[in-house]
This record gives structure tokens, C-alpha cells and sequence, in this order.
């Protein structure tokens, strides 16, 4: 009798240790960030970070299993959807918390400054969530008869809700002078979209007349963060791929026009200001499409980097930095990638820029060797010790990640040689 009872206190205890231990462990789990009783402005950051950490690392896991067989194009196809699907539900559902993160700051700021940024921050949610938008009106109408110039027109013309919703807040923010630069560099960005929604080849002269004068407005507006310099190279990229242009060295002599018009009395521009944005005009056009890219630096263990030594084979250039979430969304396409063409003739080159940490040389190598990067790394703040200037301001990257392919005789053919169009371009001139 004691025998049973004594076995009985054992066997609760053992329930109630896995219980516990179940209980604890369940504790132990990370929770779903939540905005739930956060009352300042560091905590709603703080939340909107877990987010997005989350999201990352939820789309890089569901990445994992996507590998591109060799002799299965169609499911090369398939995997390219889908990952490109992955990366839109990504930035959609930090679009989500982004915005739900701004209104729950406009609820209590105090200051315009805290305004501002939830403004910022609001704008930044909205442009994540009209990705989602897209995506998903292209998968409707892709179902449709519609040969591909339907197809096209219909995704230009196409405006997302949440693009209506911004419209009607930066018209209301347009009506104060403290939120004003906010709309600028805002509707610049909607500028610049529009300019890379127009399909290459399908520039008109007379669009290509009205696109320049656009942009001369722009070269007098205010920016925080945009530089008109870009849209220019945009503009004439149109009109090369289009063949419309029937002078010869377009890019020089539409540069050399906005040059004068800069230096003219039309331009509302300080001295100061036009200097330096005749200044910008060349770093762009020294990574436009045709332009022969001379890199130099420093390698990640202090060597110096030989760009000569890469002619002969196809080299994706990618301007990047550590912080830069756009540029981790990048890199399982890059990996799948460099695994499948090196041996093909294919090199890839990350230029780190930007790093702003104590130790940016030891920020970069953590990286890399966390993420197992196994192509060439250039790291800034070493080609800047060597006393050579940086390679960011050279070609004036003003956004990461900036991604160029180049041919085998060192120029460019492709800027924008990110997830699908990297591998399309890669399979059209390596095969597989």
C-alpha cells in the first residue's frame, strides 16, 4: 500500500514537471510583435523593426527550398514566381505594420517632428502595400487574351488603392510648409516609378521632349532624398533602347543641354547648388548602360582589387551595405545565381558602402562569413584609407542596392539586374 502511493506522488510529480516544462517552453517562444501597450515613439520603432527582422527571416526560410534544377525550365520559371511573390508578401507585411505603426504615432505626437516621422513613415507603408497591389492586379489580367502591348499598357496605366490614399494625404500635407519636403521627395519617387514603368523600347520623341522638360522642373524643387540626376539617366536610357534617337551620342548632348539650362538664369538654383549638380551629372552617366566601368579598391582582407583581371567574363556589380534589408532580399537569387554560372564565365562583385558603424570593416566580414558570401567583397573604408576616394561618390549611388551587370569587355549592359531579370539576362547569354 505505501509501495502504491509512493508511486502515485511520483507519477503526479512527473505530470506536472512535463507540464510545467511544456508551459515554460511555450513561454520561452518568441511573440508575434504587438502594439499593444506601447506608449512611446522608441517602443512603436522598436515594434515595427521586429516586424520587419521577422518577415526577413520568414521570406529567407521559405526561400530555402526553392532550388532551380538545370534541366527544368519550366520549374525555373515557377520558382522565379514564386519568389518573387515571397519578396512582395514581404514588404507587404511590413508595409502593414509600417502603417498601423504611423497611426498609432500620430495618436499621441507631440511635436512636428514626431509628425513628420510618422508621416514618413506612413508614405513608406502605403508604397509597400501598393507593391502587393500590383502584383496581384498583374496575376488577374494575365489571365485575360491580352497580347503582351495590352498587357503592358494596362500595368502603366493601373494606379493601386493605396497610391489613391497618398495622393489624398500629400495633397493635404502640400498645404503646410513643415511637411512639404515630405511631399517632394515623395512625388519625386512617384516620378521616377512612372519613369521605369514606361516599357523599354516604347519611347516616342515627343515623350522623351516632355520627359526632359519634367525633369528640368524637378532640377528646381527641393529634395531630401532624391537626386533629379537619376531621372535624367532613366530618361536617356529610354531613348537608346528605343532606337527613336536619330542623333548619334545622345547621352552626351542631353547632358550637355542640361548642363546649360542649369547654368542659366531659368534655373532657380544657387551657385553653390549648380556647381554641385553639374557635379552629379557624371557619376550616373559613368554607370549608364554602354559605359565601360573601371572599379578599383580594396578586398575585404585588405588586398587590392583587380578589375582587369575579371575582363572575359560577365561580372554582376552590386553597391550594397549590411543595414540595407532590399539588399539581404537580394541575396538568396545572387547565391542561386553564382552557384549555377560560375563556372560559366561569371563573377560577382559587392561594393560595400554606407557602413556608418565604429568598425565598419568588421561589420562587413561578420556579415559576409554569417551569410557565407562566397564571390568578391570591396569594402569602402579600406579603398578610402588607401587614399582612394570612394567608389559611391565616384558613380554617385544614391540607393542600395544598386545593381549593374557587365559583359566581358567591361561595360554595361543591364542596371537593373536584380532577382528574375538577372537570371533571364544570365540564361540568355550562358544558357542553362
Amino acid at each position: 500500500m505505501y509501495r502504491k502511493y509512493v508511486l502515485f506522488i511520483v507519477t503526479i510529480a512527473l505530470i506536472f514537471a512535463v507540464v510545467s516544462a511544456f508551459t515554460v517552453a511555450q513561454d520561452e517562444q518568441p511573440k508575434a510583435p504587438s502594439l499593444e501597450n506601447v506608449g512611446t515613439v522608441a517602443e512603436i520603432m522598436d515594434y515595427r523593426d521586429q516586424v520587419a527582422k521577422k518577415a526577413y527571416d520568414d521570406y529567407r526560410t521559405r526561400l530555402q527550398g526553392l532550388v532551380d534544377p538545370p534541366d527544368n525550365p519550366e520549374l525555373v520559371r515557377e520558382n522565379q514566381e514564386l519568389r518573387q511573390d515571397l519578396m512582395v508578401e514581404c514588404q507587404a507585411t511590413i508595409g502593414e505594420a509600417e502603417i498601423a505603426a504611423a497611426e498609432k504615432m500620430l495618436a499621441f505626437a507631440s511635436n512636428d517632428r514626431e509628425k513628420q516621422r510618422s508621416y514618413e513613415i506612413l508614405i513608406q507603408g502605403l508604397g509597400r502595400r501598393s507593391m502587393l497591389e500590383r502584383r496581384q492586379y498583374r496575376k488577374q489580367i494575365e489571365s485575360e487574351d491580352l497580347d503582351l502591348a495590352e498587357l503592358r499598357e494596362k500595368l502603366i496605366q493601373f494606379e493601386p488603392e493605396s497610391m489613391k490614399c497618398l495622393a489624398v494625404l500629400l495633397d493635404e500635407l502640400d498645404k503646410s510648409e513643415v511637411f512639404r519636403p515630405i511631399v517632394n521627395d515623395q512625388r519625386f519617387e512617384e516620378f521616377m516609378s512612372r519613369l521605369n514603368r514606361i516599357p523599354d523600347h516604347r519611347l516616342t520623341r515627343a515623350q522623351f521632349e516632355e520627359l526632359k522638360k519634367e525633369f528640368k522642373v524637378w532640377m528646381n524643387v527641393k529634395l531630401a532624398r532624391g537626386n533629379p540626376t537619376n531621372a535624367l539617366k532613366i530618361i536617356i536610357q529610354k531613348a537608346e533602347y528605343s532606337g527613336l534617337i536619330d542623333e548619334s551620342n545622345i547621352a552626351d548632348k542631353t547632358l550637355k543641354e542640361m548642363v546649360a539650362y542649369i547654368n542659366s538664369d531659368e534655373c532657380q538654383l544657387s551657385e553653390d547648388e549648380k556647381k554641385s549638380a553639374v557635379m552629379r551629372f557624371t557619376g550616373p552617366l559613368k554607370r549608364m548602360m554602354g559605359a565601360s566601368l573601371d572599379l578599383y579598391g580594396r578586398t575585404l582582407d585588405d588586398r587590392e582589387f583587380d578589375w582587369k583581371a575579371l575582363r572575359g567574363k560577365y561580372v554582376l556589380v552590386e553597391f550594397t551595405a549590411t543595414w540595407c534589408g532590399p539588399c539581404k532580399l537580394e541575396i538568396p537569387g545572387m547565391l542561386a545565381a553564382y552557384r549555377q554560372y560560375k563556372d560559366k564565365d561569371f563573377e560577382i562583385v559587392s561594393v560595400y558602402i554606407w557602413q556608418s558603424e565604429f568598425d565598419p570593416v568588421a561589420t562587413v566580414k561578420t556579415f559576409v562569413e554569417e551569410e557565407q558570401l562566397p564571390w568578391i567583397i570591396v569594402v569602402e573604408e579600406l579603398t578610402e584609407k588607401a587614399g582612394q576616394p570612394k567608389q559611391g561618390q565616384v558613380y554617385n549611388i544614391e540607393g542600395v542596392p544598386t545593381m549593374l551587370l557587365i559583359d566581358k569587355e567591361g561595360k554595361v549592359i543591364s542596371t537593373e539586374a536584380r532577382g528574375g531579370e538577372l537570371q533571364r539576362l544570365l540564361k540568355e547569354m550562358l544558357g542553362g
